[in-house]
């Protein structure tokens, strides 16, 4: 941290209610048998079933380590068996994907259909979502499909729902057959996508109802600057916005927390007011916030050096299960006292009294930085075993077997991954070198991440043929000019995250 940056008063160690975090960890011991073994290893079975130990006593789990080294059914609670009516992978955005169980009860249609009205009003307005996402098997296209699916049978208002997944041309036909009989279009997708869904429709000779549309996420993280943008193109203006993410969520963990008006607002205003920024202890890198989900859904978040935990009771119950997130916990009446008490300029009086007009706390803010030791790109966290395999295949290794750093660059409409690059044998032929090396690094991705393969055959490649524009920048430097640099790294990969020093060892 900056050392002219103030330490947040809001920050707290936890959100949630130990106690019920507890109980759950009790009841995994009781009833999950790669649970039971976890604590008896760590010496702390005794402890927690004779009431010795507290939560932040227990061991912290992750996928890794606790997941995938464990069979299925050594990690699923008894008593929660029967009550199983799906499964759906964790993302590959780890490069690891796991199958997760799905509860009947889980309350999927409720809370997406209820940030609907409360965000976009479709109870107001006679709606057609589409869900451009990507559902083979992914739970967070499967699940918002599943679930605006049931709403639209049930609504008692004009609400209508259309699946057309990745095929961007089908979602934007669909919406263009649509328009006449519709006063909304919200469309599901990757925030990073939606410039290539726009000039699409150009390419297609279709005209969108762009004053009718609003685009939603389910939690990839946006800048505020690109939902200002939106806002502009799509005629929105505060309350209503053309951007909003409906969930921080993970097929781990489930719902972790929604945004909601006052966190739109809070984002807002962190973005226009540098005053603000400094009283949260935050310089330029600001974080997606999210109003908390209720204790007695998910009993307790942690913060534990800097990353997110989360205890919640589930077909595979977790019990300070770490997704490996950069986050903050935010308290909201210390938030709230922050936010109105600060000097603002009296055009930001509207986003303040979101705060004046909510005495009653909807819950604590968590406030997400992103993947530790990864970077984020068109939905996947890209971590250093990722870049480490990728740099190790053959077609890699045969002339660029030394150091590379990679940092995240281009602009809010086109995301890029800079690459810099030491070649152990620089290639006669430097546009030869440029596009085999270009072709083994998407062929590599997309092996490691099947998702990213999607995305990049459904829009990605189609930005190619612009060097300004395509998904990597390669620079090449001949030996030793990255070794020369980091003389002591044994390392064959270095991740350089946004505002970082471009020297780090």
């Amino acid at each position: 941290m900056n050392s002219k940056q103030a330490v947040n008063p809001a920050k707290k160690r936890f959100t949630g209610d130990p106690g019920l975090a507890l109980a759950v960890a009790r009841k995994a011991a009781a009833e999950v048998p790669a649970y039971t073994r976890l604590l008896k290893e760590t010496g702390r079975l005794e402890s927690l079933l004779n009431g010795a130990c507290g939560i932040e006593d227990l061991p912290v789990t992750d996928k890794d380590s606790y997941c995938l080294p464990n069979d299925a059914g050594s990690l699923v609670a008894a008593s929660l068996r029967k009550d199983v009516n799906g499964f759906f992978f964790s993302s590959g955005s780890s490069g690891r994907p796991f199958c997760w169980p799905r509860l009947k009860s889980a309350p999927h249609s409720l809370s997406l259909s209820g940030w609907l009205q409360d965000t976009y009003r479709v109870g107001e307005k006679i709606t057609l979502t589409v869900v451009a996402l990507n559902m083979d098997g992914w739970i967070a296209g499967m699940n918002t499909a599943l679930a605006l699916n049931q709403f639209a049978l049930e609504a008692p208002f004009p609400f209508m729902a259309s699946f057309p997944g990745s095929d961007y041309e089908q979602a934007l036909q669909t919406i263009a057959m649509a328009d006449p009989s519709v006063e909304q279009v919200v469309v599901f997708i990757y925030p990073v996508a939606i410039p290539y869904f726009l000039k699409l429709a150009q390419d297609l000779g279709i005209a969108l109802p762009l004053r009718k549309m609003r685009f939603a996420t389910t939690g990839d993280p946006f800048s505020e600057p690109f939902r200002e943008h939106l806002d502009e193109l799509c005629g929105a203006a505060w309350p209503e916005t053309a951007l909003a993410s409906f969930s921080y969520s993970s097929a781990d963990t489930r719902v972790i927390g929604t945004e909601s008006r006052v966190s739109r607002a809070l984002s807002r205003l962190l973005h226009l007011d540098g005053g603000l920024r400094r009283a949260f202890g935050l310089g330029e890198n600001l974080p997606n916030l999210y109003i908390s989900v209720p204790k007695e859904e998910l009993p307790l978040i942690e913060e534990v050096d800097g990353e997110l935990v989360f205890t919640r009771w589930q077909p595979i119950p977790i019990v300070r299960y770490n997704l490996h997130d950069k986050g903050e916990l935010w308290d909201w009446a210390e938030t709230r006292r922050l936010v109105l008490g600060a000097s603002l300029p009296a055009s930001l009086n509207h986003l303040r009294e979101e705060f004046a007009r909510l005495e009653t706390a909807p819950g604590d803010l968590v406030a997400l930085f992103g993947r530790s030791k990864a970077l984020y790109f068109y939905g996947l966290y890209l971590d250093e075993r990722a870049f480490s395999e990728l740099m190790r295949l053959p077609k890699l290794q045969a002339f660029a077997p030394g150091l590379f750093q990679v940092a995240p660059g281009g602009d809010q409409l086109h995301p890029r991954l800079i690459w810099d690059i030491e070649l152990g044998q620089p290639g006669p032929d430097a546009a030869a070198t440029d596009a085999a090396f270009y072709r083994a690094l998407i062929d590599g991705l997309t092996a490691i991440y099947p998702h990213f393969g999607v995305n990049y055959k459904n829009f990605l490649q189609k930005w190619d043929a612009d060097p300004a524009k395509r998904v990597f920048q390669l620079n090449f430097h001949a030996y030793p000019a990255l070794s020369g640099k980091w003389p002591n790294s044994r390392k064959h990969r270095i991740i350089r995250a946004p505002g970082t020093a471009e020297d780090l060892p």
